[in-house]
């Protein structure tokens, strides 16, 4: 089974993408809680996929993952 990490902070998000994701076979998700840390990044990309990397590589940072 993979496991992805869903970055995000926010439990209605982490819903939303966890009932669009529920089709796919053999993904567990995770969110930043799982690890029991809360991440906060400053979204000041210009675009969604700038602020989306920003999150991804602070979790992977402090994750080690």
């Amino acid at each position: 089974m993979d496991k992805l990490l869903i970055s995000t902070n926010n439990k209605y998000k982490f819903k939303e993408i966890s009932e669009i994701l529920r089709p796919v076979p053999g993904i567990k998700l995770h969110s930043p809680y799982t690890f029991g840390i809360s991440i906060d990044v400053i979204e000041d990309g210009t675009t969604l996929e700038e602020n989306a990397y920003k999150k991804a590589d602070k979790n992977y940072r402090v994750l080690n993952i």
